[in-house]
């Protein structure tokens, strides 16, 4: 009978941590800087290549860094009132490469997300909180 119930429990955990990784929502950004044309921003020799992606869940938004290092300053602005409500400065490494914001206090709606690298080039994503 304990069995029964340590599996039925063991289930239950693994079926609520799939769950919480669902509610995970990608954030599309374009990989060249905003203001630039399609095609301009293309790599010189010597030009470090990175990538970042960006995610959100109900209560926090991460955006993530792969081959980069340096400060970023990332924005959430409110499409309604184009107006940042919030803004993180982080410093990335090849060990802490992510920036985390709680947006747990952010009603719903549209957001711009804007990110300024060290360099100035700003990326930006578009997302939707909407809590049920």
């Amino acid at each position: 009978m304990k069995q029964k119930i340590l599996l039925i429990i063991v289930c239950l955990f693994c079926f609520s941590s799939l769950c919480i990784a669902d509610d995970n929502k990608p954030i599309p950004i374009p990989m060249r800087p905003k203001g630039s044309p399609i095609g301009t921003h293309s790599p010189v020799v010597g030009d470090p290549q990175f990538t970042l992606s960006a995610s959100y869940t109900a209560d926090t938004l991460t955006v993530e860094f792969d081959e980069y290092a340096g400060i970023v300053v990332v924005s959430i602005i409110d499409e309604v009132t184009d107006t940042a409500v919030s803004q993180t400065i982080g410093h990335i490494t090849a060990t802490a490469n992510t920036v985390q914001t709680d947006i747990s206090n952010l009603p719903d709606g549209n957001y711009t997300l804007c990110i300024v690298l060290q360099t100035g080039d700003e990326y930006e994503g578009e997302f939707t909180i909407q809590r049920e």
